[in-house]
């Protein structure tokens, strides 16, 4: 019953951890942990194809998600916050 009643947080959080890790493989790439970004990009890789003339760079690096997967994440999480 906890999660009917907090679906929006939940759904919040989601998009967040989502965001988070899209940004995070670059980062764990310029800091040298490149098996910790190959695991993100790998598991994202179930949700997008992650194709490099469709993507964003950060630091050189490609994120885990293309430029509409991010802006619909974005979006997720924007109209959410709005929402509540």
């Amino acid at each position: 019953m906890w999660s009917v009643e907090h679906w929006l947080a939940l759904a919040n959080i989601g998009a967040t951890i989502m965001l988070l890790g899209a940004v995070m493989a670059p980062i764990l790439s310029l800091l040298g942990f490149e098996a910790s970004a190959q695991a993100i990009r790998t598991v994202y890789r179930l949700l997008c194809p992650q194709r490099p003339s469709h993507s964003y760079f950060l630091f050189g690096a490609q994120l885990a998600l293309e430029e509409r997967m991010l802006a619909i994440v974005a979006a997720l999480l924007v109209g959410g916050m709005l929402y509540g």
